[in-house]
């Protein structure tokens, strides 16, 4: 049954019924287009980050214990942590079918540039209320996980 728009309000249900309420596209937010599809690559995403949120938090523990100063080792494990989050988002994250190429890594780059720069801030805010220095880094593994996701997910892998 097809209902004639007469207003934005009367298409968005026609909408809504017709196609279910997880594909509207005049829903605000990309994260619930599709439900079927958010809920199989937040699965994979929380595996592919435990996998780097060790590798990162390892690097920065290991470096610190060896008296690298917290910030750099902050910053080294972010960076090892973003090069093989490019490649395991792209192949197992988001199961791109395209090869990954340079464009993609351009835009995960500046993606990372910014969660580097939210990740840091976090981290040295946490520091300066007087966290100490795990519970920091947590709180900014935390803040750059969500927008990773979310930039990723939109910006880089196109979904």
């Amino acid at each position: 049954m097809s209902l004639s728009c007469h207003s934005e309000l009367l298409c968005w249900v026609q909408h809504t019924l017709d196609s279910g309420p997880f594909t509207n596209p005049y829903l605000p937010m990309p994260l619930l287009q599709p439900l079927t599809r958010s809920l199989p690559q937040l699965s994979r995403f929380a595996v592919t980050g435990a996998l780097l949120g060790a590798t990162d938090l390892s690097l920065f523990t290991a470096l610190a214990w060896l008296g690298v100063a917290i910030e750099w080792a902050n910053i080294a494990g972010l960076m090892v942590g973003y090069g093989l989050g490019l490649v395991l988002h792209h192949s197992f994250t988001f199961r791109c079918e395209t090869p990954l190429n340079r464009a993609a890594a351009q835009k995960y780059l500046l993606i990372f540039c910014l969660s580097l720069m939210l990740g840091s801030g976090v981290f040295s805010g946490l520091i300066a209320l007087s966290f100490i220095p795990l519970t920091a880094k947590l709180g900014a593994m935390v803040a750059v996980a969500v927008s990773n996701f979310t930039l990723g997910r939109r910006f880089v892998f196109d979904l």
